[in-house]
């Protein structure tokens, strides 16, 4: 380590540091970084081969389009039993979740401060909506 003054008759520490390592071609080695790797296992190395209409074809990709998913997942999940949910009916789910919520904090004030009816009625839509969510959530053309 050596000192050399600065413009002000300071020292400053000067040290000498390796070059960066380097990999093929020259270019600076980084440590990996991004998505780790998946095992073997759970790659989708396996194919099935189907034979559909081009109507059926179409609909599958309607259906994937409106889910926001490929074909390939949209068809995985459906085989698999897993939700498919169309974007249109995500958002309609969350809306009805907040309205929910804001119902829920209804019936705790309504029965904090001794308002029965009120807490009845509220409670009676609030289980509409859950009914509602359930329904969206299951629907045949959502699942």
């Amino acid at each position: 380590m050596n000192r050399a003054p600065n413009s002000d008759g300071h020292a400053l520490k000067v040290t000498a540091s390796a070059p960066p390592a380097t990999a093929e071609g020259g270019r600076p080695q980084h440590p990996k970084s991004g998505r780790p790797k998946k095992k073997k296992a759970d790659l989708r190395t396996a194919q099935f081969r189907i034979r559909v209409t081009p109507r059926e074809k179409d609909r599958i990709e309607h259906e994937a389009r409106e889910a926001g998913l490929s074909s390939s997942d949209y068809l995985r999940r459906r085989a698999l039993g897993e939700p498919v949910v169309a974007q249109a009916d995500a958002g309609a789910e969350r809306q009805l979740r907040r309205v929910g919520v804001n119902l829920n904090q209804l019936v705790r004030a309504a029965h904090a401060g001794g308002l029965a009816a009120v807490a009845a009625e509220a409670g009676a839509v609030l289980d509409e909506v859950r009914a509602q969510v359930a329904k969206v959530w299951r629907s045949p053309e959502g699942s």
